[in-house]
């Protein structure tokens, strides 16, 4: 049996309490202020569900956003007692990052195959894997009771020989995205949607998100 992707559990249920509340597709989309055609591609899975409107169709129909993405059984556990603009808990927002994150990550992977452009997807994955040993040393060493062990470089040396390595990787990228003669990024979001919807949402909402946190004074 195939395993339900997120983007798939939140349209089941989206369905689901569509249903049971009794009112079309229409409706519920002008409730929760976007498109019958929108509300169609979440309910089907074909489209990653916004922050906007998960936090809509929490509220329209009385649910946690934990119910919604599959984390729990129970509709609204703690709803009641909850200000409405707390419907989003740690797991949930764990939840969606790690779903964004990781299809924005299939997308350039998928470009990149479609282009078969190997040596460039390799460095990519290098890039991406330096950045993940980074972060996670670094969460990991914020517990000093956790042992250094797991590591085979030392505390000292460790982030600035990933710095410096994630440094001349960006190079070896530019250099080798130059001198490409296949450019595996020349499709524009049109064609990107069409092809890869779900990879091309979540890639917009990571650009969006990051230039915002870029903008900040």
């Amino acid at each position: 049996m195939s395993e339900v992707s997120v983007n798939e559990q939140i349209g089941q249920r989206l369905r689901l309490l569509r249903t049971e509340k009794g009112v079309s597709q229409r409706e519920a989309a002008t409730a929760l202020g976007v498109s019958q055609s929108m509300l169609s591609h979440y309910e089907q899975g074909l489209r990653e569900c916004s922050m906007p409107s998960l936090f809509a169709a929490c509220t329209y129909y009385g649910v946690s956003a934990d119910y919604l993405l599959g984390l729990e059984a129970e509709r609204n556990r703690n709803q009641q007692a909850a200000p409405k603009d707390n419907v989003f808990r740690g797991t949930t927002y764990a939840v969606l990052l790690k779903n964004t994150v990781a299809n924005a990550a299939g997308l350039l992977f998928d470009l990149l195959n479609r282009a078969d452009a190997k040596d460039l997807a390799l460095e990519t994955g290098h890039f991406l894997s330096m950045s993940l040993y980074k972060l996670f040393r670094r969460l990991y060493s914020g517990n000093p009771e956790n042992p250094e062990s797991l590591f085979a470089l030392g505390e000292e040396e460790w982030n600035e020989l990933v710095s410096v390595e994630m440094i001349l990787s960006e190079m070896r990228l530019k250099t080798m995205t130059m001198q490409a003669t296949d450019k595996p990024f020349s499709p524009n979001v049109s064609e990107l949607s069409a092809a890869f919807p779900q990879e091309t949402q979540a890639m917009l909402r990571l650009i969006r998100s990051c230039e915002e946190k870029l903008k900040q004074p």
